[in-house]
């Protein structure tokens, strides 16, 4: 299966204010700016939501009221959180601990993670979830060994947990069960789910993206895996096609382009939608889709592309690490973790 890039993209700064001010945020919260000079630009009307200097934000989710995140747990002294704060900003609450959740999810009524560091409590990871009004945390299923990636939909929960070399595509009735096996795949590293089907990526030598009906079945692969790929990151869908992103190294040795990819559902080659080298390899994968945007870090900026193709924009520049990033109708979400803080940006 080939790959047929049909666009090549360069940057387009927009409205970004200059990197020394100190402008308070309109909603009265911390100032605009990251201390690392990033450039939360004033013009766009960014705000710093909420901070966590005691530990470092993982994983991100949003709804029309709340952001959502994890912090990273070092040891039982020192356990991971998972927080809200409003997304007009205020004070964090903590609504539970965990292990260290490097993924979340979000429906009407709880928040979902996945604990994925669970050595330094003798335990296994688990998935968990809290209510969004707070209350005692639920596990939901125990035994998992690594989950990478995590949806929740009206009646069901579907997960992806990564094991050294046993792999598992997983769902759960939110009604209660035993979990339910849908897909084995070595390293799946995101998942997706339509009406359907249930979509992953992965970092096996033979498929980039994969899919499986909902019910069980075979699965199809909807994309190939480079030979040059270093990592593979999250994975959403849309009516028509699915996108994700990935890393291919590139000489020198330490620089690496990653990359916003699509593939119809129904088939065909897959596309580059945009591109960005640059010189750390570990930069973060994640992607977000509102309405025909799609948002994606760089390691230090925060970018849109249509899912039409066409030239990238980049929404804020100078960030210190952009490792996650949630998306609503009115905003987008991310996480610093070098500078452990919450911000928002209108959508635009």
């Amino acid at each position: 299966m080939n790959r047929l890039i049909v666009v090549a993209i360069g940057p387009a700064l927009f409205g970004l204010g200059c990197a020394g001010s100190s402008n308070g945020s309109s909603s009265g919260g911390p100032p605009d700016r990251a201390p690392c000079g990033g450039v939360v630009a004033e013009s766009t009307g960014a705000v710093r939501l909420a901070s966590t200097p005691a530990s470092q934000p993982i994983a991100i989710a949003a709804d029309a009221t709340n952001v959502y995140w994890t912090t990273y747990g070092s040891d039982p002294s020192q356990p991971g959180l998972v927080l809200k704060v409003p997304v007009v900003g205020g004070t964090p609450t903590t609504l539970a601990t965990a292990r260290t959740a490097r993924v979340i999810a979000v429906d009407a009524a709880n928040v979902y993670w996945g604990d994925t560091e669970c050595n330094f409590t003798g335990g296994i990871c688990a998935i968990m979830k809290v209510p969004i009004s707070g209350g005692a945390a639920t596990t939901l299923a125990a035994l998992q060994s690594m989950p990478v990636g995590i949806v929740v939909t009206s009646d069901a929960i579907y997960w992806a947990d990564s094991g050294t070399g046993s792999g598992r595509i997983m769902s759960l009735p939110l009604t209660g069960g035993a979990p339910v096996t849908l897909a084995l795949d070595p390293l799946p590293t995101s998942i997706a789910v339509d009406a359907t089907s249930v979509y992953w990526t992965s970092l096996n030598t033979v498929a980039a993206v994969s899919e499986a009906p909902l019910t069980g079945g075979p699965p199809l692969v909807l994309a190939d895996s480079p030979a040059n790929t270093s990592d593979r990151g999250s994975v959403v869908v849309d009516a028509t096609n699915v996108y994700w992103t990935e890393t291919l190294r590139i000489d020198p040795p330490g620089t690496a382009t990653n990359s916003v990819m699509t593939v119809p559902k129904a088939g065909h080659w897959p596309i580059t939608l945009a591109s960005r080298q640059q010189d750390n390899t570990e930069a973060s994968l994640d992607i977000a889709l509102e309405g025909t945007d799609l948002y994606w870090p760089r390691q230090d900026a925060v970018l849109r592309v249509s899912t039409a193709g066409g030239q990238s924009v980049t929404l804020a520049q100078a960030q210190c690490t952009v490792d996650s990033l949630a998306v609503n109708p009115m905003s987008v979400f991310w996480l610093d973790s070098s500078d452990r803080t919450v911000l928002r940006l209108p959508r635009q």
